[in-house]
């Protein structure tokens, strides 16, 4: 049942689940500034309850849907000035003042002046008093600002969104959680899930109500500076974990007022940078596009993402911001997604002053809105968003119905996350804010994602009572375990270290002391930066003291172009304090990497005994860090991407083509245990694989010891050959992962679909090529681990399209800026056609054959020149209608006409030959539409009805010679059924309303449209009873049956 907003906003102070605040800061217009603008520790503390229970459903995905009546209601109400700033989003940093206190005159401001929606971020990064906002703090904030936005401007609550991306890592002593990538490396799902859970739940403890999770930009390009975010290189995997985060961030969210709005980001190809900077263009194919980089974000929208971000930066030489194919025919068209769409930081104008792709910000502006569905621009700084979309609106320029179209898409994700209902933050979740059981969540994921790359003579785990000499900057540092998008953008400062995590995290060396019980001996060896060595002469005397050498490598926080590098290579000195210590030591040495992306070891593989990746393992990698060395957990991470050996495997992927050589340093999907496991071959329950007929392949693995080992097993493809296009090297379809206790076998059985091995060609057509397939499980941690299946399809048949080739209707829609009145263009034309044609049929007896059918023509034509000259949506609608119009007169009457004009014996053949050319034309007018579109302009799909009609009348003038009926015109007139025609109009125009209302302006299910639907049917039934029943002339149905 739809809720009455308008009710719900007329009680909002009774109904809110939170207390709405009283406002902290005085109104002034300028503060007296006391504050030197350093940042401290926020002073608030609690004691975190040590469990708590959560709602796991639904079962089956929630995500947005059709716009609910009452919000289309609210929509209609609300002010140009209203609609825009729901469109708006501002950062944070615009509330606060010069003592980094919220300014209450400027958040009336934002929101008296420019209605602004929507607020984003958090004060620490943009200039607030605390550089770590305790969820008492925070939740203060945003309710006083809440509170401000229901008293004042359009008293619509706004939505507030923040990077929640690694658990809640804005807000103080939130879990923060491994990073996506060493999430993706666990191959378990479920810790996406407890990931986006635990931090949906700590984000709305702050009164955040939108996580900007997950990343799902595959890792391709390893130089990039966001690769930490991303679940990794490869689609199936990336598809797994995403579709889990969306789960975790959402659950329920439209009751459970525990989770967030996710916002799958950033659509589209963001993670192939040309040179590896952050933001570079992206050279991707069409169908590269479509096989490799959009799984991701389909597999997301099955999960029921509520909102996307699009990407950064150019694709193919086109902005991604301004771009209809991507984010209307893609995104929209092919994908489906319903939800809310926004902008990333400053990306519109960013086409003028950054990309070079528009003249100026006003341009940028129109073409985004003119060319996508982008719903809110996260303007962040300025009100030059608000400004220039008022004016192309007031111009004419931008409809009104395109940013009705937008706002109904906020106002029911405001509707959907409760915040009518309620509004401010519920306080009871502050108490959750930092649980133990949210910090072992995170430490199960870290453990199981660390991933053992060389183990040379078994020289881990390491014994508690061997002499250990712990040395390098990673292993005692908390914010180079967590890395950026943590406490800040960029992670702590150096001035800020690891102070600033007031005991929320650990380091590896706390952890290994809480392991062994002993104090471990722990040298700094090198600075983080690679360019110093540090006491290095006393490192080397360590050294030679201990039995075993523990170096920590890694990098610095960073996030987004800050994280730019020219070179994979780790800094000299990290290298150099590895090979200063092998040469004076002489003592096995074991590396510990903690990084963003893959960074080049050099000659570090072949001199370290044992190298352990543990990726950005987060605030609390420390102690399963030691478990992993000490032996208290079996390693059981993979790797989710090809690990580059060069500088020239950057880009190599797991997916790349089969004849290209894949030598990379160490292979997707690698990684050792510390316990020995053998695979049995290969038995698949067919032989052949089909379409709709999946097959099993089933491995039984055993753990020989001596450890209890978690197993990830993989089912790999690899297509022999693919005709016509090079098959890649192999193709991750399924994967499970699987306990075995020492000496325990278990049978493993993975599903693999022939649709699965359909690949999208250069025609932008997925289909499958027949050809033996290797399937092929753990090849890189296993031997000859295979089975061979013949893939059998046609390949010709098309399993999804995407068509070059489209009808004009939604290029029209596009231009007019009003997606959601597309509809009206299809039924307004093809209802009038059809149900009018026994109103001609009557018309032509009474006004003549002839004159009916040249009447008919000048009404389409008339019709046609009001489509194409149209300057609005309104003006197409009403010269669709009537040419619908004209339309069903024209084939009423030459159905008539060769009735009139041919024997009996003729007359069937002639009328299917008449059927067949109408509807042929009317299949190929729409895509001729279409094709005018892309090279003329969509109007010649209606102006080209001209000279064709022009030509239809001489030749009717020429060749028809009907008789004309006797009477006066007075006497004609009177022969017209009125009351049929009224019961005939009216039975259509209810039937368009309801078509074109229902799932847009009213739910399908509502009273309204069922009401209009009854009634249609009623009155064009009586109609056709009348006209059957009572007509003293035939109309054209019976001419054509009883001839």
């Amino acid at each position: 049942m739809n809720v009455d907003i308008m009710a719900e906003l007329a009680t909002v102070g009774s109904e809110n689940s939170g207390v709405a605040p009283t406002a902290s800061v005085p109104a002034a217009s300028a503060p007296v500034c006391t504050w030197d603008g350093t940042q401290v520790n926020d002073p608030n503390t609690w004691k975190p309850v040590p469990t708590y229970s959560y709602n796991d459903k639904p079962q089956h995905p929630v995500g947005p849907g059709s716009i609910d009546s009452d919000i289309m209601h609210m929509v209609r109400q609300l002010t140009l000035k209203e609609k825009i700033g729901q469109m708006t989003q501002i950062q944070v940093g615009q509330l606060v003042d010069c003592n980094g206190e919220l300014n209450r005159t400027a958040v009336e401001y934002w929101i008296d002046e420019w209605k602004v929606g929507s607020f984003l971020e958090t004060p620490g990064n943009h200039g607030g008093k605390y550089n770590w906002y305790s969820p008492k703090s925070f939740s203060a904030f945003t309710d006083a600002v809440q509170k401000i936005a229901l008293e004042r401007g359009a008293k619509i609550p706004v939505i507030w969104g923040l990077d929640s991306v690694r658990g809640a890592n804005y807000i103080k002593g939130a879990t923060i959680f491994p990073a996506g990538i060493a999430t993706a490396a666990t191959f378990s799902p479920r810790f996406a899930y407890d990931a986006g859970r635990i931090a949906a739940k700590d984000t709305r403890a702050a009164g955040m109500h939108w996580a900007f999770a997950p990343v799902l930009d595959l890792t391709v390009n390893k130089l990039w500076s966001r690769t930490y975010e991303s679940f990794g290189e490869d689609p199936y995997l990336a598809s797994k974990m995403g579709a889990a985060s969306v789960r975790g961030y959402q659950g329920d969210y439209k009751h459970d007022r525990s989770r967030v709005a996710a916002c799958m980001k950033h659509f589209i190809g963001y993670g192939y940078p040309f040179d590896g900077s952050d933001r570079a263009n992206r050279h991707i194919a069409a169908h590269e596009l479509l096989e490799y980089y959009v799984p991701p974000f389909k597999a997301a929208i099955g999960a029921g993402a509520a909102t996307a971000m699009e990407s950064y930066g150019v694709v193919n030489g086109e902005p991604v911001v301004m771009s209809r194919q991507y984010l209307q025919e893609l995104l929209r068209e092919h994908l489906g997604f319903k939800g809310m769409l926004v902008t990333d930081w400053g990306e519109i104008n960013s086409q003028a002053t950054m990309y070079h792709t528009a003249k100026d910000a006003t341009q940028a502006t129109h073409l985004a809105l003119e060319r996508t569905s982008i719903d809110m621009s996260m303007v962040a700084d300025d009100s030059s968003f608000a400004n220039i979309t008022a004016d192309l609106v007031k111009q004419g320029i931008v409809s009104v119905d395109r940013l009705d179209e937008s706002v109904a898409r906020i106002l029911q994700l405001k509707k959907d996350l409760g915040l009518f209902k309620h509004s401010f933050t519920d306080k009871t979740l502050g108490s959750t804010v930092g649980s133990p059981q949210d910090i072992e969540a995170a430490h199960n994921a870290v453990r199981e994602s660390i991933t053992l790359l060389k183990n040379s003579d078994n020289v881990l785990p390491l014994n508690k009572y061997e002499k250990v000499l712990f040395v390098g900057p990673t292993l005692n540092s908390t914010r180079y375990m967590a890395g950026g998008w943590n406490i800040h953008w960029q992670g702590p400062t150096d001035a800020e270290g690891d102070a600033i995590y007031q005991g929320f995290g650990d380091t590896v060396i706390k952890g290994v002391q809480q392991v062994t019980g002993t104090a471990p001996l722990y040298m700094p060896g090198v600075d983080i930066d690679g360019t110093t060595l540090i006491d290095i002469d006393a490192v080397i005397a360590a050294a030679k003291q201990a039995d075993k050498i523990v170096v920590g490598l890694g990098e610095k926080p960073y996030a987004e172009n800050v994280g730019n590098i020219d070179s994979l290579v780790l800094p000299w000195q990290q290298l150099n304090l590895v090979y200063t210590l092998a040469s004076e030591a002489k003592k096995p040495i074991v590396v510990v990497l903690v990084g963003g992306r893959p960074r080049r070891l050099d000659r570090v593989p072949e001199i370290a005994a044992a190298i352990v990746q543990s990726y950005l393992p987060g605030a609390y990698g420390g102690l399963p860090i030691a478990e992993i060395l000490y032996g208290a957990v079996n390693p059981s991470g993979r790797l989710p991407y090809s690990y580059p050996a060069t500088e020239a495997q950057a880009s190599t992927t797991i997916w790349q083509s089969s004849y290209v050589t894949y030598s990379p340093q160490w292979a997707f999907g690698y990684g050792l245990g510390y316990s020995k496991v053998a695979y049995s071959n290969v038995t698949l329950s067919s032989n052949t694989l089909r379409p709709d007929a999946p097959i099993t392949a089933s491995v039984s693995v055993t753990n020989n010891g001596p450890y209890v080992q978690k197993e990830s097993v993989m089912l790999f493809t690899h297509q022999q050959y693919r005709v016509g296009y090079a098959p890649e090297l192999y193709r991750l379809r399924n994967f499970a992962k699987v306990d075995l206790a020492v000496g325990e076998t278990k049978k493993v059985t993975l599903e693999l679909k022939a649709e699965d091995m359909a690949f999208w060609d250069c025609d932008l057509k997925r289909r499958i090529e027949p050809a033996p397939v290797n399937i092929v499980i753990n090849p890189f941690t296993q031997a000859d681990i295979l089975a061979v299946v013949e893939l059998v399809a046609n390949p010709n048949d098309v399993l999804e399209n995407v068509s070059i080739v489209t009808t004009v209707i939604p290029k029209v829609a596009h231009e007019f800026n009003a997606l959601s009145s597309a509809a009206w263009i299809a039924t307004a034309y093809m209802v009038t056609l059809t149900v009018l044609q026994p109103l001609f049929g009557r018309l032509s007896d009474i006004f003549g054959r002839a004159t009916s059918l040249i009447g008919s023509i000048l009404l389409f034509l008339a019709g046609s020149v009001a489509a194409g000259w149209a300057k609005s949506m309104g003006g197409l609608i009403f010269g669709r209608a009537l040419q619908g119009v004209g339309g069903a007169g024209i084939e009423t009457m030459v159905l008539t006409i060769v009735s009139d004009i041919t024997t009996v014996k003729e007359r069937p053949v002639l009328l299917g030959i008449v059927n067949a050319v109408w509807l042929v034309s009317s299949v190929a007018g729409p895509l001729l539409g279409g094709v005018f579109s892309d090279h003329l302009s969509w109007r010649w799909a209606f102006l080209i009805n001209l000279p064709v009609g022009a030509v239809l009348l001489v030749l009717m003038g020429l060749l028809l010679r009907l008789p004309k009926p006797t009477g006066s015109l007075i006497d004609k007139i009177k022969r017209v059924d009125m009351l049929g025609s009224l019961v005939l109009i009216g039975g259509v125009t209810m039937l368009l309303l309801a078509l074109n209302w229902g799932g847009n302006s009213y739910a399908w299910s509502s009273a309204r449209i069922t009401n209009l639907l009854v009634f249609s049917c009623v009155l064009l039934g009586l109609f056709l009873v009348v006209e059957w029943r009572v007509a003293k002339q035939p109309t054209i149905p019976i001419v054509i049956l009883y001839p």
